[in-house]
């Protein structure tokens, strides 16, 4: 968690969270969160937009995702997502593969609830204003934007790696609760097969992101008390947000 201030002015905050159940909220941050006005999230879950993301996952009478990938490459993901997930096959067959690939790159819930989900809950509970970064639709026209050959590459490659993906996640939790950036960074790059196809996802659902998350950070800051909570890789390099908010003059100091 950062403190982000101009010269003389009050301070907001910035919080790197990750997407995973069962990681401790510090004192610090529920304290900071409570003492806010506004709560700024990565994407805004309210129903409207939950129900906007099941909508715009499918694949809506195109060719379905077993003749997009093929009878053996469906018939192996099919196989994985039964067995960790219980999803039918006749939704999975209608999914777009980057649902597909996002679905699989998350472990299957275990009743917990991800962090980000639990700041939600207390900026409720602590009667704040409450609103997203991004919209659910920007968010997913980002990824319906990946042309269709990279999806495929994708979803074949996380299906391919998915026995490695629970030991990453591991490592990554633990990263996190070390306060190691740099560890998740690299972690997050390990085992990819295409560096093209890897930095065209990153520069779409990670740089771009970044830029227009960074415009609308600064255009809340001056006017209310703000907390805001992105996932962790959104932070740390020459193209994430605390770069970004220090080459427009904020002073940037860490707290936890």
């Amino acid at each position: 968690m950062w403190e982000i201030r101009l010269a003389g002015s009050r301070p907001d905050y910035l919080f790197g969270t990750i997407h995973l159940e069962g990681i401790r909220l510090p004192d610090i941050v529920s304290q900071s969160l409570r003492a806010a006005e506004h709560y700024l999230m990565e994407v805004d879950l309210h129903p409207q937009a939950q129900a906007l993301y099941t909508e715009r996952s499918r694949l809506n009478g195109r060719k379905n995702l077993e003749q997009l990938l093929g009878a053996e490459g469906y018939a192996e993901l099919s196989d994985l997502v039964t067995k960790h997930y219980r999803m039918e096959d006749a939704i999975l067959r209608q999914l777009k593969p980057w649902a597909v690939f996002t679905l699989l790159s998350r472990p299957p819930s275990r009743e917990g609830e991800e962090l980000d989900f639990r700041l939600a809950k207390l900026a409720q509970q602590s009667n704040l204003e409450i609103s997203g970064l991004e919209t659910m639709g920007e968010l997913l026209d980002a990824l319906d934007g990946l042309p269709l050959v990279d999806q495929l590459a994708i979803l074949r490659h996380t299906v391919k790696h998915f026995p490695e993906l629970e030991k990453q996640r591991r490592e990554m939790k633990e990263k996190y609760r070390q306060q190691d950036l740099a560890g998740m960074v690299r972690i997050s790059m390990e085992g990819q097969d295409d560096a093209l196809l890897f930095e065209r996802f990153m520069d779409r659902l990670l740089y771009q992101r970044n830029a227009r998350m960074l415009d609308r950070i600064e255009s809340l800051f001056p006017r209310k008390e703000v907390f805001a909570a992105v996932g962790a890789l959104h932070l740390p390099g020459e193209r994430g947000l605390l770069c970004g908010l220090a080459s427009r003059g904020y002073q940037i100091k860490r707290l936890y």
